[in-house]
């Protein structure tokens, strides 16, 4: 008899499913026996879905059109869904005084209208089944402050306000909102342009104010979103995990704030 997958039966829409953590989140859902719809302004990056099935439609997740009409083919297509990964985001590595009003709608724009608007369609179709998991992708910027992106991090924080909003108010109707607050993970956001060379030279600096004193890999982003998404998890609603090696946990002693730390390779 074939194994059960945790998500057997399950229909999954992820919004900024293309790459990174999304990406990841689409292939441990598909494995785990769900049919994934994806929806992303990239194409979707080749990876291996062994179990459930993945479609791909490109869209700009800012247009409320675009999401409706992707919402309402996902709920078409199976009759309901189950889950909704809301992935959707960019960085703005700016102070206060540096970025310009326009960076500010930008950064909102593009980090919490996506999810608001796949709440706003989503949750009519999950009240009408009394059923339904939600997670926002926010950042451990959503849990503390940072100085290098304030303006990143107040958007974060947004997504984590309407997490727990949405899950006050719909705990009794049998709907599930939670988030995972990743810290820095090794994706094309934090890559960038650098040559591996690089990247590998930057690592330290990256985790000199992590205790864990690595950089996380999207698989192990999407097993949070993976737990937090199933049916192992009905009583946690309104969280908002850390994925982030202990960063928000608290601060470090003087000494490990430091650009030369060695790369923790425990779990290489």
């Amino acid at each position: 008899m074939p194994c059960m997958g945790r998500l057997d039966g399950k229909i999954a829409v992820v919004f900024g499913g293309a790459r990174g953590i999304g990406r990841a989140v689409v292939s441990a859902f598909a494995a785990e026996g769900a049919a994934v719809h994806v929806a992303d302004l990239e194409p979707l990056e080749p990876g291996a879905e062994p179990a459930g099935s993945v479609s791909a439609t490109r869209l700009d997740a800012t247009d409320p059109q675009q999401v409706a009409d992707f919402v309402q083919h996902a709920v078409t297509a199976a009759g309901r869904v189950d889950i909704c990964v809301n992935n959707v985001g960019i960085h703005l590595p700016a102070s206060v005084v540096e970025a310009t009003p326009d960076d500010f709608d930008r950064i909102f724009t593009v980090n919490v209208k996506p999810a608001y608007l796949a709440c706003h369609h989503l949750l009519p179709h999950m009240l009408a089944r009394g059923a339904g998991s939600i997670v926002n992708v926010s950042s451990n910027g959503g849990l503390i402050g940072r100085p290098a992106d304030p303006l990143y991090n107040a958007s974060k924080h947004a997504l984590i306000g309407l997490t727990k909003s949405l899950a006050v108010a719909y705990a009794q109707d049998g709907i599930r909102v939670n988030a995972v607050c990743p810290g820095s993970v090794e994706t094309r956001m934090v890559r960038g342009d650098l040559t591996e060379a690089e990247y590998e030279q930057r690592v330290p600096q990256l985790v000199s104010s992590t205790p864990a004193a690595r950089v996380a890999r999207p698989s192990e982003v999407a097993a949070a979103v993976l737990f937090l998404a199933s049916d192992e998890s009905p009583a946690v609603t309104g969280a908002a995990l850390p994925v982030d090696g202990a960063k928000s946990a608290g601060v470090l002693t003087a000494d490990r704030y430091r650009f030369d730390i060695e790369v923790n390779r425990h779990f290489d």
